[in-house]
């Protein structure tokens, strides 16, 4: 079980099946993608499927990168080349010092008051994690 660092929801993934790399593989890659594989393959204590939708952002990443490192391990490695010089890059590092690095973190004063919506009293300031809906639902948006 994973407990995800925003939502503190404990998740799982399930088995993978043909049907769920297809179902990916029709969908794409991006955020759109990783909502397909989450909400076909991720469950939470009760063994029902996480609403990937609902999940704030940086939680669909840490399920994404805890999948990577359960099928490929956890070193990750890129060649490529410099768009602007054409010089050759490789790249290599490992998944969990990522997460790791990329935890999200309370700033200090932060109080957490449900439905994922934080407030600091101090500053009269209220705020909501943004969810996989709000994210798909700005990239549609004409303006």
């Amino acid at each position: 079980m994973i407990r995800l660092p925003i939502s503190g929801v404990r998740a799982r993934w399930r088995a993978a099946t043909g049907h769920d790399d297809i179902a990916v593989a029709d969908r794409g890659a991006g955020l759109a993608g990783a909502l397909t594989c989450v909400n076909r393959s991720v469950e939470d204590e009760a063994g029902s499927l996480v609403d990937g939708m609902a999940l704030p952002v940086g939680d669909l990443d840490l399920l994404v990168v805890a999948r990577r490192r359960e099928v490929r391990g956890d070193s990750f490695v890129a060649e490529g080349t410099c768009g602007r010089c054409g010089a050759p890059v490789d790249v290599r590092f490992s998944l969990a010092a990522y997460a790791d690095h990329h935890r999200p973190r309370v700033p200090r004063g932060g109080i957490q008051d449900g439905n994922g919506w934080w407030r600091w009293p101090r500053h009269e300031v209220s705020v909501r994690v943004p969810a996989v809906a709000d994210v798909l639902a700005a990239v549609a948006a004409d303006n």
